[in-house]
């Protein structure tokens, strides 16, 4: 908020916001954010969770089919693209250079 929005509140409003800042409220949003992430987190690191199983059998097979059509269209993506691109950008570079 800028100052003068600051100044055109009511004084009741300006003594809250007054009361609110500073580091005590970073202090505040801190220990939220660390409480937070802390449960967030904590279940995820335990190797047992979920997320850090591999999918097997029926699973894994449909996972494999599921991903089949996207590597297919990576593989169609020619690899001197990024060469091509680069040497596009070259080449507009000379130009600019040489306009100078």
């Amino acid at each position: 908020m800028n100052r003068a929005s600051y100044d055109r509140l009511r004084a009741g409003t300006r003594a809250v916001i007054d009361r609110h800042k500073g580091v005590e409220l970073a202090q505040s949003f801190g220990r939220a954010f660390d409480t937070e992430r802390a449960r967030v987190v904590a279940p995820i690191e335990d190797r047992s969770h979920p997320v850090h199983r591999r999918a097997r059998g029926a699973d894994a097979e449909r996972w494999q089919h599921g991903l089949r059509p996207r590597r297919r269209r990576l593989a169609q993506v020619p690899t001197s693209a990024t060469a091509r691109l680069a040497a596009a950008l070259e080449e507009e570079l000379r130009a600019i250079h040489a306009g100078q």
